[in-house]
């Protein structure tokens, strides 16, 4: 059975750094013989999570799509900027949501839970998005994602690129191909026990 990865671009801005990177992951994880789907959460738009909401109104449709996607992926790739030392509220209101049990009230880990994941983020400051990074680990691990130790933390990411969106020092861009090959490998791994 093929491996197939979620590439999550867990970001609000339409030209991001962190989405080239993904795609330099998205690129690799395909040559490796994964399936990829992408998810762009700046088009999705997810409302922020609210019990209130939830009780009132259900899931949103972006939850339920993005939970039958969860359903069906072996391996979870997410790029996450940082904002304020943390990720984005986006991407967090994603998890939080998809995480809920669906209209049969299953678990709340089911959809993420057996996952294996891999994080990366590119930041235009020195510290390479690290602090929205742990966060993100932090939060993944708690629904239940096993995260492989291969990460990218790429600095000083308005310098990183080309016009061509091209890494300008290879380094990273091995990086972000090198994370996404041990992904499908670990998710095969994962299916194989």
């Amino acid at each position: 059975m093929a491996v197939r990865i979620l590439a999550l671009a867990g970001s609000i801005i339409s030209t991001c750094f962190n989405k080239r990177l993904l795609h330099l992951s998205i690129e690799a994880a395909r040559e490796e013989g994964a399936e990829v789907t992408f998810v762009d959460l700046l088009e999705t738009r997810f409302p922020h999570f609210s019990f209130d909401d939830e009780e009132k109104s259900g899931l949103p449709d972006v939850a339920v799509e993005l939970k039958t996607h969860l359903k069906t992926h072996h391996g979870l790739l997410v790029a996450a900027p940082e904002f304020n030392g943390s990720f984005c509220t986006t991407l967090k209101s994603a998890i939080d949501w998809c995480h809920r049990p669906d209209s049969q009230k299953r678990a709340e880990l089911g959809d993420f839970q057996g996952k294996v994941g891999a994080i990366l983020s590119a930041s235009k400051w020195d510290h390479s998005g690290f602090r929205g990074l742990d966060h993100l680990r932090t939060v993944l691990a708690s629904v239940g994602v096993t995260l492989i130790p291969d990460t990218v933390s790429m600095p000083h990411a308005r310098e990183a690129f080309t016009p061509e969106w091209e890494t300008k020092d290879p380094y990273y861009g091995e990086e972000a191909r090198k994370t996404a090959r041990a992904l499908v490998q670990a998710c095969r791994k994962f299916q194989a026990t």
